[in-house]
Parts: C-alpha cells; sequence; structure tokens
C-alpha cells in the first residue's frame, strides 16, 4: 500500500498493489481521499488498509471490492489489525489530539475514550484475542488485557526519553513481545522480568522501522543508518 501524500492542505490519493502468483500486478486505487500507511491480511481473502484523513478499507478478494469503512475521524492512522471474530483496531492520531483507538468491526469504527491518552500511535499487535499491543511517540507502551471476562487498558513505564517514538511492535506470544523505533541516540534497551532492564549501547542502524521474531535467540530490526532503539516488552 502506499500512493501520493497530502500537501498544502490537500488530501492524498491511496494505492493498493495487488501481486499474485503468476499474475500481474494489479493497482487498485482508494475510493476515498488518503495515501494509505499499513494493510493487514485478516486470513479469508480479506485485507484490512489504513491512512491519512482516518481511511480505513477493506479489501475482499472474492469481489475484488475495495470499499471505505466509516471511522469518524480525520487523524492519521499509521496500524489496523483485524481479530478472529471480526473485531477490528486502528491506531494513529496527530499532533493536535494526539493518539487515537479505533474499534469495531465491518460496519464501522469509532474512538475508544478509555484508552490512555499518548502521543501519535504507531502499530498495534495483538497474538491473541485477550491482549492487545500498542506502540508510539514518546515511547508509549499501551496494553490492553481481558481478564475474568472484563477489558483494561494499561500504560505501561517506558524506558525511552518523550523525544523517541516506537514506530512497530511484533512478538511471539503475549508474554515475548518486542517494539522498534527510535529517533535519538542509538540504543538497544529491553526488559526481562519485573524491575529488570538492560540498555546498550547499537552502533550503525537507527529510526528502526520494523521488527521480525525468528526465533528463540534471533530477533531482526530493520531502520537507516544511523541508530536503534529496541524495547523487548512486557
Amino acid at each position: 500500500v502506499g500512493g501520493k501524500p497530502g500537501q498544502g492542505g490537500q488530501p492524498g490519493e491511496g494505492l493498493l498493489l495487488r501481486l499474485r502468483a503468476g499474475a500481474a500486478p494489479e493497482t487498485l486505487r482508494s475510493p476515498i481521499p488518503g495515501m494509505l500507511w499499513w494493510v493487514h491480511d485478516a486470513g479469508g481473502g480479506v485485507a484490512w488498509l489504513a491512512g491519512e484523513g482516518g481511511a480505513l478499507l477493506r479489501f475482499d478478494e472474492a469481489s475484488g471490492s475495495l470499499r471505505a469503512v466509516a471511522t469518524g475521524t480525520r487523524a492519521v492512522l499509521y496500524g489496523v489489525i483485524a481479530l478472529p471474530g471480526g473485531e477490528v483496531i486502528a491506531v494513529g492520531g496527530d499532533d493536535q489530539q494526539g493518539g487515537v483507538v479505533l474499534r469495531g468491526g465491518e460496519g464501522g469504527v469509532s474512538v475508544d475514550a478509555s484508552a490512555p491518552r499518548s502521543g501519535v500511535l504507531y502499530k498495534v499487535f495483538a497474538p491473541d484475542p485477550a491482549h492487545l499491543f500498542v506502540v508510539g511517540g514518546g515511547g508509549a507502551l499501551l496494553r490492553y488485557v481481558v481478564e475474568g471476562g472484563a477489558g483494561r487498558w494499561l500504560q505501561d513505564r517506558s524506558p525511552l526519553p518523550p523525544t523517541e517514538r516506537l514506530l512497530t511492535v511484533h512478538g511471539r506470544s503475549a508474554q515475548e513481545v518486542y517494539a522498534v523505533g527510535g529517533l535519538g541516540a542509538a540504543r538497544r534497551s529491553a526488559t526481562a522480568g519485573v524491575g529488570r532492564r538492560v540498555e546498550r549501547q547499537v552502533v550503525g542502524v537507527a529510526g528502526a522501522a520494523h521488527a521480525h521474531r525468528t526465533g528463540r535467540q534471533s530477533q531482526r530490526f530493520r531502520g537507516n543508518l544511523r541508530g536503534c532503539t529496541a524495547v523487548e516488552w512486557p
């Protein structure tokens, strides 16, 4: 996904590049304004896309349709996921209102006012329906947990200074989650159990934008040539 970003107060344009084995790439244009930032494969031939101006789209492989889903916000949506039960969660924000969390489904999503106040939120990860992990500006670390049939938000203390940000979160389970990002000094921060934190200098990688867990002893971080911040969580 991607497109053309908005400029001078004018909305951008979004597109989805559809790639299939044995077929030429197909470009689908978004039916609403706004460059697209993220795509999530929900399985069963369905994908969810999010982007500028509160854009949220649902792609259906069977019909080839790409349709807009109501969000009720103009904030940029940087991340989206769909849970097995059909719930959709999108995150984003802007400098004026800070971070937003949207929850709903095919019929539309709305702001979850119970989410802790934070800077702009960039990505959300759900290892299972009972746990959500959200990261963002200022090193924001938000969790939503379901216990005893009731859900609640938690805001964990971040080991990062407020000038840095976490851009992506992923993991193996609710007990092993990694977040990456960083705009300041090169550093790797990790938590290993309650009250234990390790910070090391990292040379040669910064502004990391993606993390992928490849095995018990291996983590891969992707970024550019400045410095990287990685947080092992929770």
